[in-house]
């Protein structure tokens, strides 16, 4: 792996200090047997920006599971919980760019950019096929290995570039529903939960093992973890395991048992309730709907 910049310091776990108002790397990881998190999910206060450049990466948002491949950008909105392993057999590569709350930009785009970071937007987490968007990415990085002690400037004004490309291509309507000021207060008590969940949730899981390992009482636990996450304990382990239910569905193709089994149900026919419950299809649909709708891009 190479890595330029701060990037390591700046997202270090449980840390808001501050940092310089960018910085940058290139990050290449080798297949193995493992499938464990290449980065053990967290989030942090910065804006992060990854372009694929070869492989395949599966991206945790939340409990939301995506699968980025070459030229997209996966976009990681300011604390949000997020997650990255390898997807497929391929080495994944890829540039990464994170910005701060204080990296300075023009009047024009000053107000937009802080609004980022007070939550009243959001952008989507996966940007496929913007060739504007991709090529500023690329003139950045080219600027960051051609000119390393003299970039600043020129480096800047592509960062401000490619800002306000994703203002045009990639906002959400959705607003940022995690709190700076709860996480900053609350998330650290809650994240040896959160980290069991995510390396855990196919397996049986009690809510108060959770509150122990956080060292609180299960009503205290409870009531943190909603304000922190927005959703209970058991909730965010469903709908964790439907996500990468759905993920499974639709990028392999292992049965239906096989899927049900990988997140936790030992009853395929109590799995495929549950999970035409939450996605509004059964498992053999919502696969054949997915094929249906990735031929209908790719004719």
């Amino acid at each position: 792996m190479t890595k330029i910049g701060t990037y390591e310091h700046i997202i270090s776990e449980g840390d808001f200090a501050e940092a310089k108002p960018y910085s940058h790397n290139i990050s290449s990881f080798m297949p193995d047997t493992s499938n464990e998190w290449l980065h053990v999910p967290r989030w942090h206060e910065q804006f992060e920006l990854k372009l694929i450049l070869s492989g395949s990466a599966e991206v945790l948002c939340g409990t939301e599971l995506y699968v980025a491949n070459p030229g997209d950008v996966v976009l990681i909105n300011p604390y949000e919980m997020h997650g990255l392993r390898l997807h497929g057999n391929e080495e994944l590569r890829y540039y990464c760019l994170m910005l701060s709350p204080d990296f300075p930009l023009s009047p024009a785009l000053d107000t937009r950019y802080r609004e980022l970071f007070d939550g009243k937007y959001s952008f989507r987490r996966i940007l496929s096929g913007c060739e504007a968007v991709n090529r500023v990415f690329c003139d950045l990085f080219n600027e960051f290995i051609e000119n390393p002690r003299d970039c600043d400037i020129q480096s800047e004004a592509y960062i401000a570039l490619l800002f306000s490309l994703l203002l045009r291509y990639a906002v959400e309507d959705r607003k940022n529903a995690v709190s700076a000021m709860i996480l900053k207060q609350h998330g650290e008590r809650i994240r040896p939960a959160l980290n069991y969940i995510y390396f855990h949730y196919a397996e049986d899981i009690s809510v108060p093992a959770l509150a122990e390992l956080c060292s609180m009482s299960l009503y205290h636990f409870s009531r943190v973890f909603k304000n922190v996450v927005g959703d209970t304990v058991v909730s965010q382990i469903n709908a964790l395991r439907m996500n990468k239910a759905a993920l499974l569905l639709t990028t392999t193709k292992l049965s239906v048992g096989e899927v049900a089994a990988a997140v936790g149900f030992t009853d395929e026919l109590y799995f495929s309730r549950r999970f035409k419950l939450e996605k509004g299809a059964s498992p053999t649909k919502y696969r054949l709907n997915a094929q249906a709708q990735n031929e209908q891009k790719n004719p």
